[in-house]
């Protein structure tokens, strides 16, 4: 089966301090040609669909650039020596939440001319390729991405949109599993969990067919004339790539603070751990949760579905456990700093003590050897001997149990 249509492959990313809008390419001096021209209706198409899917409000925090085409290596799945199979053309848009860091990354390719699987199985793998400078490189640390400042947070998702799609083929599940399809006799998908998303289709309106997995929505469109045209699939594609945008930044968001936090482990100094930084980052995404913003409830429902298949829970109860954890590390640490303190200041009281008590332990020594020593300078002896070492046995006491607590606690 030689699938025919339309391919978004979207990626999570952050900006870092490399990224200006300055530095970005100037659309109104790209050159006229089928490629850009495409680039430009989809965002376009896009920003209309947003605009009327959508509340206006946080719709306008969403600022989309064209960074360009690129042209993606299609590769074979061999382990040991994989080919090159096919070139396919690409553009590339990103996707910004305003007043944030985060931002989505929009590959996307009309009219798929390579293998399907095999792009998809390059997705999964987090191995897609693309020609830089007549030189095959990673997509994720290209000098595209150098150059605009975006470092990915994670894995990326995909949205198939597809004029041919059946579901008996062998294909069509490699297709749901992000996998690349060799059609070997002996070796096929033969998996439960596969069959069963493929019988669960989750179209809201008759136009289309769509079946979802944690990586990705698969959308059906009807074969017909005016499908045949990307200016027509745009408009149904469009609201399934917007609500996949809302999903998609709600995971950046996360795997933002999440892998924050987990930096965060390995750092010896807690001064420079900042979790309400990192918990006011993440708050930032916040207004994507509010499902208010939906015009109609199917297009809610429709985002409620791909945030089940995606597992967006999971995401965020790691970064739950993790931020958690980084709050009891810290404490720690702080419990730990201020027992050695008070050790300091102990073995400081136990020197104290000591000299405090030479000059009376000096005198009654001289008496003792002028002979002039009595009974009650004997008395205060005792009694001065046995405050002094009372003292030093209830310091150390006391020190050795915090070092034990010191212990269970790391």
């Amino acid at each position: 089966m030689k699938s025919k249509g339309d391919l978004y492959i979207m990626l999570p990313c952050v900006l870092t301090a490399n990224f200006e809008e300055t530095n970005l390419p100037v659309e109104s001096e790209f050159s006229p040609n089928e490629t850009n021209d495409f680039a430009k209706l989809f965002k376009n198409e896009l920003f209309e669909t947003a605009k009327y899917e959508f509340d206006n409000a946080l719709s306008k925090r969403l600022k989309r650039f064209i960074l360009g085409d690129i042209e993606l290596v299609c590769k074979s799945d061999n382990r040991e020596k994989p080919e090159i199979i096919g070139i396919q053309k690409a553009f590339v848009i990103i996707t910004k939440l305003i007043d944030t860091e985060f931002c989505l990354v929009i590959i996307f390719i009309v009219d798929i001319n390579v293998s399907l699987t095999h792009l998809l199985d390059q997705v999964s793998r987090g191995e897609l390729k693309l020609l830089e400078n007549n030189q095959e490189t990673s997509f994720v640390e290209s000098e595209l991405m150098k150059k605009y400042g975006i470092k990915p947070t994670g894995k990326a998702f995909f949205t198939s949109c597809l004029l041919n799609f059946d579901k008996e083929d062998k294909e069509a599940k490699y297709i749901i599993a992000g996998e690349a399809f060799n059609n070997d006799e002996n070796h096929f998908i033969q998996s439960e969990k596969i069959n069963s998303l493929l019988d669960m289709n989750h179209k809201q309106y008759s136009s289309y067919d769509a079946y979802m997995s944690e990586r990705g929505v698969t959308i059906i469109l009807q074969e017909s004339e005016k499908n045949n045209f990307y200016s027509e699939r745009l408009k149904i594609e469009c609201l399934t790539i917007f609500i996949m945008e809302l999903v998609i930044l709600k995971i950046t968001a996360i795997n933002a603070a999440n892998n924050e936090i987990i930096e965060s482990f390995s750092e010896k100094d807690e001064s420079k751990i900042n979790i309400q930084k990192i918990n006011e980052q993440f708050s930032t995404a916040l207004p994507l949760w509010d499902i208010r913003h939906f015009r109609y409830i199917l297009a809610q429902e429709f985002a409620n579905r791909v945030e089940t298949a995606f597992n967006v829970t999971r995401f965020i109860n790691e970064y739950e456990k993790n931020r958690k954890f980084l709050e009891q590390l810290i404490n720690n640490k702080k419990m730990i700093i201020s027992e050695n303190e008070e050790t300091v200041i102990r073995r400081f009281a136990i020197v104290l003590s000591i000299l405090q008590a030479i000059p009376f332990l000096t005198k009654i020594i001289i008496s003792i050897l002028a002979k002039t020593i009595d009974v009650l300078q004997i008395l205060a002896l005792f009694a001065s001997s046995t405050i002094t070492l009372t003292v030093i046995f209830l310091l150390f006491r006391k020190s050795k149990i915090q070092k034990s607590n010191q212990a269970l606690l790391s």
